[in-house]
């Protein structure tokens, strides 16, 4: 599912995915979640910080020319 900042944000629709899918990945003994965000989209990074994932790596032309892509990892308890 795609949030965009600038129509969704703001209401906790990011907050209740990510609260969905670790209970989802509990269920099926799952222990890591990665995302991958547009390096040029900074409040999204900021948003996946905040919830606890931290910096994993980087692709560069992910999805189109140019583009880099900033791939987040978070451990499921």
């Amino acid at each position: 599912m795609l949030i965009d900042p600038e129509q969704n944000g703001g209401k906790g629709l990011g907050a209740i995915l990510i609260e969905e899918a670790e209970k989802v990945a509990h269920e099926k003994n799952i222990f890591s979640c990665f995302v991958t965000v547009a390096e040029d989209r900074q409040e999204s990074q900021q948003f996946f910080l905040k919830h606890g994932f931290v910096i994993h790596s980087r692709l560069t032309n992910a999805y189109r020319d140019g583009n880099i892509e900033t791939i987040f990892k978070k451990e499921l308890q």
